[in-house]
């Protein structure tokens, strides 16, 4: 009988869903069925030095860009930014926070007292907001600007995951 080779792990199951450790750089495959031998993919997380990190979160605290670079093209990448704010009560636009995103996203869904697409803003006074992200795909890097108006600002971005098909590896 002739040999049969075995048919590479990617063939049998070849789209997983991953989860971003902020903390750890890197994304795992998640999911009840995976088999071993998926591998974790490296994510480079750049921001500024007081950011905050943890597993599940990236807490940043002053206004700069925070670029999130995956190594490899991605589809279906969402993630949430929460505790935007709204202007505090002595100055209508003092501690106003705005978020930006590049490149924009397909989908953005707000919640709170959250609005707009690009940026994203919470126009209420000592309002609070989040919004969930969503890019189609497929892209492996997106840049989060974080902004305000007279104070420093701090917002968090959480529960990034996304897709991939391991046979275009």
């Amino acid at each position: 009988m002739a040999a049969v080779a075995a048919a590479p792990l990617a063939a049998a199951s070849p789209t997983y869903t991953y989860r971003v450790d902020f903390a750890a750089g890197v994304a795992r495959p998640i999911g009840a069925n995976v088999p071993a031998g998926v591998p974790t993919i490296p994510v480079t997380i750049t921001a500024p030095p007081n950011t905050t990190r943890t597993a599940t979160q990236l807490t940043v605290h002053q206004a700069d860009t925070v670029t999130v670079q995956i190594g490899r093209s991605v589809t279906n990448l969402t993630f949430a930014v929460s505790d935007i704010t709204g202007p505090d009560n002595n100055d209508n636009l003092r501690g106003q926070e705005y978020v930006t995103f590049t490149p924009a996203p397909s989908t953005v869904a707000d919640s709170g007292a959250a609005t707009g697409t690009n940026p994203i803003t919470v126009p209420t006074q000592n309002g609070t907001g989040s919004t969930a992200v969503t890019y189609a795909g497929p892209t492996s890097r997106v840049d989060v600007g974080v902004r305000a108006n007279g104070i420093a600002p701090s917002v968090v971005i959480s529960g990034m995951t996304f897709t991939v098909d391991l046979r275009q590896y």
